[in-house]
């Protein structure tokens, strides 16, 4: 079995075609509006399992209007589902504001739901490749005693301390910060310095620099890697998680480093071609075609 991760759905509601935010009071008409489903890992697995790779999400889709609604969007997916409960709403909701500068988000976090560590073990035990959630550190040791890669995509907190993140970094096989999250994390000014400090935990060490490439420090050796088609950029919404499923690609076709993290940067180049996380994807021949342009 190849791939499989635990973690909360996420709804998106998406406004788009907006020139800048409301000011507080202030009421603004987007162009675009959008209901998807969202990003996290379970986005990552959709993307790498549209490439072909045997992915499976754990979670829970809940009861209702939206959970109705992410369950439709799910069935047009080739990816494995396995639920652990039910409920209201044990999913994120999300409302998305697209800027040409960026986005911004406002999000309520819905009922709370996690598995004992007993589920969710016995959900993830045999797979290669792990995608970890916070918290489970004995259920991740206990996999990866047994051989499975574990991999970390978490998202941007304001409060994110390096000490706080230590025994996941020490544990953990791959992680994928942003350089914004790269840069909180360790409170310093630049990529290659945030690199440098996170090579103390992994090696090689990923630093996603969204239109600049990615910036990849091995055997105290960093570049930064691009690639040299160019997207057209429509919502960045998302496009962290495709990396990973990129990734996930990569890996499972046994790549070397450089062309695994191209095929990343292909997938999540793609996400942004189209509203939402998974609105525009890549098939395997579509990522094959698109590297070997690229000289892979």
């Amino acid at each position: 079995m190849a791939v499989a991760g635990y973690d909360k759905l996420n709804l998106d509601l998406i406004f788009s075609g907006l020139d800048r935010l409301p000011v507080q009071g202030e009421e603004l008409y987007a162009k675009r509006f959008a209901v998807k489903i969202g990003g996290g890992y379970f986005a990552s697995l959709a993307v790498a399992a549209n490439l072909g790779v045997d992915a499976k999400w754990v979670g829970a889709v809940g009861e209702g209007a939206f959970s109705e609604f992410l369950r439709a969007e799910i069935a047009s997916l080739p990816l494995r589902i396995e639920e652990l409960a039910s409920g209201a709403m044990p999913f994120n909701l999300t409302a998305a504001a697209v800027t040409p500068e960026d986005r911004t988000f406002l999000s309520y976090g819905g009922d709370p739901f996690r598995p004992t560590a007993g589920v969710l073990y016995a959900t993830l035990k045999g797979y290669r490749h792990v995608l970890t959630a916070d918290g489970f550190h004995d259920v991740y040791r206990k996999l990866k005693a047994e051989g499975a890669v574990l991999l970390y995509d978490r998202g941007y907190d304001p409060a994110m301390r390096l000490a706080d993140y230590a025994d996941r970094l020490s544990l953990c096989d791959w992680y994928f910060p942003n350089r914004k999250e790269a840069m909180r994390l360790t409170e310093r000014s630049s990529v290659e310095e945030a690199a440098a400090v996170l090579s103390e935990f992994l090696d090689p060490v990923i630093v996603k620099g969204d239109r600049e490439g990615v910036y990849c420090l091995s055997g105290g050796k960093g570049r930064w890697l691009r690639l040299r088609h160019r997207f057209e950029a429509v919502d960045a919404t998302g496009a962290g998680d495709a990396f990973l499923g990129g990734f996930l690609y990569g890996l499972e076709q046994g790549y070397d480093l450089e062309k695994t993290l191209a095929a990343a940067m292909a997938a999540g180049g793609t996400a942004v071609e189209a509203v939402g996380c998974l609105g525009k994807m890549l098939t395997a021949e579509q990522m094959e075609s698109l590297l070997k342009k690229e000289g892979y």
